[in-house]
């Protein structure tokens, strides 16, 4: 295991890896609330606890390449200050296409397409490869999957003016393990946010 009081990664054969943003658990415990009113609906739900936004999606790397993005990670963070976000609404996503998703719309105080770019480039001179998006950076929340039998209206709003805000001041580091009840996540690694607004 690697492991410091701001960072800790540990080392396993292969994982499929994230970057994302820890939710805090009450306001996980609301979402869970909201996901128990809409239960009708074919969806593979996630957890309360494994609730996030995710940042970047790398897919599976090895031991090696898990190593140096433990060290990306730690460095992007020392650039980013803690911000806040706020959740707004709940609605099939993503917006604008045929949706598949029921997710959490978010509103950051601040855009970090800066420091996503930043660390796009870190991981380019690491070789550490990653799935490559080129939309700007959308913060959301995946409450759940749409089951291939089932289908959703476009664009449609379950849940208005959420009013859920939130401070984040970590960046996570997250392994994903899929089963036929859908995705269960753990964490590698926690980097506190240090950059100065």
């Amino acid at each position: 295991m690697y492991t410091n009081k701001d960072c800790g990664c540990m080392n396993s054969m292969s994982h499929r890896i994230f970057i994302g943003y820890p939710i805090p658990t009450e306001i996980q415990d609301v979402l869970a609330g909201y996901q128990g009113k809409i239960r009708r609906l074919p969806i593979r739900w996630l957890k309360a606890k494994d609730l996030h936004i995710t940042f970047l999606f790398l897919g599976n790397l090895i031991d090696s390449e898990l190593e140096r993005l433990n060290g990306a990670v730690r460095s992007i963070a020392e650039e980013i200050a803690p911000f806040h976000i706020t959740f707004s609404k709940i609605q099939a996503g993503p917006p604008g296409v045929t949706p598949r998703l029921i997710w959490v719309e978010a509103r950051m105080d601040r855009s970090l397409d800066k420091e996503l770019i930043s660390l796009k480039k870190m991981l380019q001179d690491l070789k550490i490869p990653f799935k490559e998006n080129t939309r700007a950076f959308h913060p959301h929340l995946t409450l759940g999957r749409l089951n291939s039998s089932g289908s959703l209206k476009k664009d449609h709003v379950f849940y208005d003016d959420l009013g859920l805000a939130f401070t984040v001041s970590n960046l996570e580091v997250l392994e994903s393990h899929l089963s036929r009840e859908g995705a269960e996540y753990k964490l590698v690694a926690s980097c506190i946010l240090k950059g100065k607004n």
